[in-house]
């Protein structure tokens, strides 16, 4: 069958959501994050072992909250765009691992976590 119409009115609320992207390194090697966010917005930038998706009001966070780390913290600048490196420690035992990425923003009032980004120490 055919189903039925669908009236009424709706609120269309915009929202920029932050976005993550991360490029990965073997160890010895320096791995980079890529963020755009809005101008004015703080950035805490958050790296752990990937976790269960915690859904939370502001978001789903993929860390695992017991292995979080705080990287950087900023406020976002006219470019809406922040680049950072971090030098992967020379240990054998990190070959082959997942290291996970998320960002904290905050933009008037409002805490938004970023997608995920995901990348292996290959």
């Amino acid at each position: 069958g055919k189903s039925p119409a669908i009236f009424g009115s709706a609120r269309v609320q915009m929202a920029r959501i932050p976005s993550l992207r991360a490029k990965g390194a073997a160890p010895g090697g320096r791995l980079k994050t890529n963020l755009h966010a809005q101008r004015g917005s703080l950035q805490l930038l958050l790296a752990s072992t990937p976790g269960p998706t915690l859904i939370l009001p502001s978001g789903d966070l993929w860390l695992n909250p017991s292995r979080t780390l705080f990287l950087d913290a900023s406020i976002m600048d006219k470019t809406e765009s922040r680049i950072l490196s971090f030098v992967v420690p020379q240990n054998r035992l990190l070959q082959g691992k997942a290291i996970a990425f998320q960002v904290l923003n905050v933009s008037f009032g409002r805490w938004i976590l970023s997608n995920p980004a995901v990348v292996i120490l290959n």
